[in-house]
Order: C-alpha cells, then sequence, then structure tokens
C-alpha cells in the first residue's frame, strides 16, 4: 500500500504504478484538475483507492454537511464555497 501527499501530477503517476502492480493507495493530494480526476478514475478500476483531499474531521464535516444542504436547497441555487487565507 502507498500513502501519497504530494501533488496531483506525483499522485497521478503514484496511482498509475500503484495500479500497474495492483497496489492500493491512498490520496491526500489537493487540487486535481477535472481531466485528471478522469485518469483517476481509470485507473481506480483496477485498483483499490481512498482519495480524500483533505483528511481533517472539520473538513470532511464540511463536506458531509454541504452535500446535505445542496440537496435540501434544490437547484435553484448557484452556491460557491471559497476558501481563503489572511497575511
Amino acid at each position: 500500500m502507498l500513502i501519497d501527499f504530494t501533488f496531483p501530477e506525483a499522485s497521478l503517476d503514484h496511482l498509475k504504478t500503484c495500479a500497474e502492480l495492483g497496489k492500493p493507495i491512498v490520496i491526500g493530494s489537493t487540487g486535481f484538475s477535472q481531466e485528471q480526476l478522469v485518469l483517476v478514475n481509470q485507473y481506480v478500476q483496477k485498483v483499490p483507492c481512498v482519495l480524500s483531499p483533505n483528511m481533517s474531521i472539520g473538513v470532511n464535516l464540511c463536506f458531509k454537511v454541504l452535500a446535505e444542504i445542496a440537496r435540501a436547497i434544490g437547484e435553484d441555487y448557484d452556491m460557491e464555497i471559497v476558501e481563503a487565507t489572511t497575511a
């Protein structure tokens, strides 16, 4: 098993290698483009993979709550989440 917390390009290379070797992988990298996620979906057909862009409890709880909020308000709204830092 490989545990990867690098960056998308390296994670894709690692996932490809794991898929070729039949080894499971955990990816905690962030910032995948839509095109890269298409490749991820191709590779995970061959090997077990956990893809979680953030392993913190708070962020994963936020993902769950936001999915429920989106279901509750429906498609009539255009929501956006922005991550910002202050200097």
